[in-house]
């Protein structure tokens, strides 16, 4: 039986993980980009929640974060935003971008740091 507390810290982190894949399973061409390197923003702001629930669930459920664990929570988003740029390889009219896992990281080390830093 999984404990409450760690059920409720580390739910919302899947729960996300999925609305993030629910977006890369979207065509290329259902998503508008009005503003040249819109998208960009889109996926900073994308990843930016998940980077806080991430480092939210970590904080609940170890006793202590230490550097290491900071370095395990960048590493979990590097590894979340590598598995989204490939999986968007096999959904039409989309690519894989080293520049879009790059921003996805920084919006989830900025969430994470956003947490830390209001707790």
């Amino acid at each position: 039986m999984v404990p409450k507390r760690t059920l409720s810290s580390w739910l919302p982190v899947f729960l996300y993980a999925a609305l993030i894949f629910y977006f890369s399973c979207l065509p290329g061409k259902c998503i508008p980009e009005p503003i040249p390197l819109s998208d960009k923003v889109f996926h900073y702001l994308e990843y930016f929640p998940f980077g806080l629930l991430l480092t939210r669930a970590f904080s609940r459920t170890l006793i202590h974060l230490s550097l290491r664990s900071l370095l395990l929570i960048v590493f979990v988003v590097l590894l979340y935003a590598l598995s989204d740029e490939i999986h968007q390889l096999f959904v039409p009219d989309r690519f894989f971008s080293f520049l879009d896992m790059f921003v996805d990281v920084l919006g989830g080390v900025s969430g994470g740091f956003i947490y830390l830093w209001r707790r």
